[in-house]
C-alpha cells in the first residue's frame, strides 16, 4: 500500500549511459499530485527545448539527431523544472531554472544558469482518421559557462570529426530560439524544426547563428508514429504484428515486424558577423525495421557537404542494432 501510494504521487527516473558519454544521465523526482496546476521536478534531466532533443533518442528515426539540434540545442543539466497539460493534454508547457550543464558530446549548450521555457500544442486531432498537427516554441536565456560559447557541427554521425568549429567565443550570454512542426497521418509523417542563437557579444558585432531541418517518413505495413501529449513529443513504434520465426517483413499481413522508409535534408550555418565557421549541407536516407517494441534494426545513408574554405563532402553509411526493454 505504501509502495502504491508513492506511485500515485511521484514520478522518477535514474539513467546511466555506457556509451560515448559516459556517466548518469537522467536522475530525478517529480511530483505528480502534490500541486493542482503544475507537477514540479528536480534534479538532472534534459532542458525542454526542441521537439528532437527532448524526446527519447530511441525514439529518433534516424540514428542521429539532425545538425541543427546537435549543434545548438541544449542536453541535460541539473535544476527544477514546472510543467502541465492543459485543455484536455491539447497544449503542454514548461518551464525550467538550470544551476549547472553537463559537459559532452550530447550537450552543446553547457552553462552556468539558464532559464528555459517550452510550449507545445495540438492544433488539430482527429482519432478517426490518425491524423494529428503539432507545433510548439521554445526559448532559452543561457549565461555561458567561463564567459564563452564554441559551437561544432559534425555530420549526422558521432564518430565523424566536427566539420565546422567557432572556437572559443567571448560572449556575456546568449538566447536560443527555436519553432517546431510535425504531423502524422496515418503511415505518414512529418517533421521540422528551425533554431537560432544570438549571442550578446560586442567584440563580435553580436552574430546569429542558425538551422533547420526538415524529414519526412512512411510505414510500408501501416503503423503510425506514437505522439506522446504530456511530454509533447512523438514516442516509440508499436509494430502491428512483431516479429516471430518465419515472418516476412516486407508484408502486411505476416508476422515480420515494422518497415520504414525515411529522408532528411537539413543545414546548419556558422558565419554571421565577425564569425566565418561556415555552413554544412546534409541529406539522409534511412530504412528502419522495428522487430518488436524493444527492438530495432536502422540503417542510414548521409551525403554531407562543406561551404566554406576549400569546401568538401562525405558519404557515410551507418547501421544499428538497438534493444531497449
Amino acid at each position: 500500500m505504501g509502495a502504491s501510494l508513492i506511485a500515485r504521487r511521484w514520478d522518477f527516473n535514474f539513467q546511466y549511459d555506457l556509451g560515448i558519454d559516459a556517466g548518469i544521465k537522467d536522475a530525478w523526482i517529480e511530483g505528480v499530485k502534490f500541486v493542482r496546476f503544475f507537477r514540479w521536478r528536480l534534479g538532472q534531466f534534459k532542458e525542454p527545448f526542441s521537439l528532437a532533443r527532448h524526446g527519447s533518442a530511441w525514439d529518433l528515426s534516424f540514428l542521429e539527431w539532425a545538425t541543427p539540434v546537435s549543434t545548438f540545442a541544449p542536453g541535460r543539466g541539473v535544476g527544477v523544472m514546472i510543467r502541465h497539460e492543459e485543455f484536455e493534454e491539447r497544449m503542454h508547457w514548461s518551464v525550467a531554472a538550470i544551476t549547472s550543464g553537463e559537459s559532452g558530446a550530447d550537450n552543446a549548450g553547457t552553462s552556468n544558469i539558464t532559464l528555459t521555457t517550452r510550449v507545445t500544442g495540438l492544433p488539430v486531432v482527429s482519432e478517426k482518421d490518425q491524423f494529428l498537427v503539432h507545433v510548439g516554441v521554445g526559448f532559452s536565456l543561457r549565461s555561458p559557462r567561463s564567459g564563452t560559447v564554441q559551437y561544432t557541427t559534425r555530420p549526422e554521425a558521432r564518430f565523424v570529426t566536427p566539420l565546422l568549429n567557432t572556437g572559443d567565443l567571448p560572449v556575456d550570454s546568449n538566447q536560443l530560439l527555436g519553432f517546431e512542426f510535425a504531423t502524422v497521418h496515418g503511415p505518414w509523417w512529418a517533421q521540422f524544426e528551425w533554431i537560432g542563437s544570438t549571442l550578446d557579444a560586442d567584440a563580435l558585432g553580436d552574430p546569429r547563428f542558425s538551422g533547420a531541418y526538415f524529414e519526412a517518413g512512411w510505414f510500408l505495413t501501416g503503423e503510425s508514429r506514437v505522439y506522446r501529449p504530456r511530454e509533447g513529443t512523438l514516442g516509440r513504434v508499436l509494430p502491428f504484428r512483431p516479429y516471430m520465426l518465419g515472418g516476412k517483413p516486407f508484408r502486411q499481413d505476416s508476422h515480420g515486424g515494422a518497415i520504414e522508409f525515411t529522408g532528411r535534408i537539413s543545414t546548419t550555418d556558422l558565419t554571421d558577423a565577425a564569425v566565418r565557421a561556415g555552413k554544412l549541407d546534409n541529406v539522409s536516407v534511412g530504412m528502419n525495421w522495428y522487430l518488436t517494441p524493444a527492438t530495432h534494426l536502422m540503417a542510414n545513408y548521409i551525403y554531407s557537404r562543406v561551404n566554406h574554405g576549400d569546401g568538401g563532402h562525405a558519404n557515410i553509411f551507418l547501421i544499428r542494432y538497438a534493444f531497449n526493454p
